[in-house]
């Protein structure tokens, strides 16, 4: 786990708020991967604006707004660079999305060739370096 878990505990668990979203939010975000599904020539998957794909389907299915906006930005924290953190942290839901990434990195860690592929440590330490930024300025 990175350093600014433990370092913001308190205040993260703070700023979750009702975790009812938050778990919502994860088990749906990506709801609308089926509809955008494509597979190259050496078969690999991708699944191109499916943030937006999901957030379309989620509203189509009933789901609510606050839900959707999560699902809709569900990719902004893995796009994430240095010059629109100041940015993001205005976002009420920029914790909610960086926690939903780490799990996220950590879920998907076989699809990135595993925990010690050069992929996967990447993807992490982008993440680790955004949110050590994040809650600097989120709670400092």
């Amino acid at each position: 786990m990175p350093d600014w878990i433990d370092n913001y505990r308190e205040k993260i668990l703070e700023k979750i708020g009702d975790e009812e979203p938050l778990l919502e939010y994860a088990l749906f975000h990506d709801c609308g991967k089926p509809l955008c599904k494509t597979i190259d020539e050496q078969g690999k998957q991708h699944f191109p604006n499916h943030a937006e794909e999901s957030y379309k389907a989620w509203i189509d299915a009933g789901g609510s707004e606050e839900i959707g906006q999560l699902i809709k930005m569900d990719m902004d924290i893995h796009l994430l660079k240095a010059n629109g953190i100041e940015e993001f942290c205005k976002r009420p839901q920029a914790i909610q999305l960086l926690l939903s990434g780490l799990a996220e990195i950590h879920s998907n860690a076989n699809m990135f060739g595993g925990i010690d592929s050069i992929s996967f440590k990447i993807k992490w330490k982008n993440l680790d370096r955004r949110g050590s930024q994040i809650c600097k300025k989120v709670f400092e």
